[in-house]
């Protein structure tokens, strides 16, 4: 499943990527536990994934937003906050993090996370290293998470395993 859905990915066109984007910012607007977040945890997206960063340029004055830092074994350690003047590098496996100090006293926090595959139960396939499964694990419970896919990527079941996280909301971007 998990081949399937990237290679899904692979053909979406620069213009639906750019679709599905506008239409991520326009269906997260929509959302209570967004707009009632003041801090918003993103990702910076890798070459295929779908891109939050028009989240991050039109709500800059609003929110504040993070993305993870991730340890030398791959797993996010801990959360940094990313405005327009943070300098970003890409960490060993190629995934920009910005370089500034680990946020302290996050308010109310909703973590938009992204996937290759999200089934309606609300769980996701991602890469298969377990980054956010076991980071979410952990995380307290008042944590709000929000999986975002294609609407190519959307699926009946991801076939869940035990250490799966469900997440509490879910969004599936229009390409067209």
């Amino acid at each position: 499943c998990r081949q399937q859905m990237r290679m899904l990915r692979q053909k979406i066109t620069q213009a639906e990527r750019e679709y599905a984007a506008m239409d991520l910012y326009v269906q997260c607007n929509k959302l209570e536990i967004y707009q009632k977040a003041p801090d918003v945890v993103l990702y910076a997206p890798l070459i295929d994934e779908l891109s939050p960063w028009l989240l991050m340029e039109e709500q800059r004055k609003a929110k504040r937003f993070y993305l993870p830092v991730c340890n030398k074994n791959g797993f996010i350690e801990h959360f940094s906050q990313y405005t327009q003047k943070t300098k970003l590098y890409r960490n060993r496996w190629g995934v920009l993090e910005p370089d500034s100090p680990p946020a302290q006293g996050l308010s109310t926090v909703l973590i938009i996370v992204p996937c290759v595959a999200l089934d309606l139960q609300g769980y996701r396939l991602g890469y298969g290293k377990g980054v956010y499964d076991r980071f979410l694990a952990s995380a307290p419970q008042s944590t709000n998470t929000l999986y975002v896919a294609y609407a190519c990527n959307k699926t009946t079941t991801v076939y869940p395993k035990d250490h799966d996280v469900q997440g509490k909301y879910r969004l599936w971007a229009r390409l067209k």
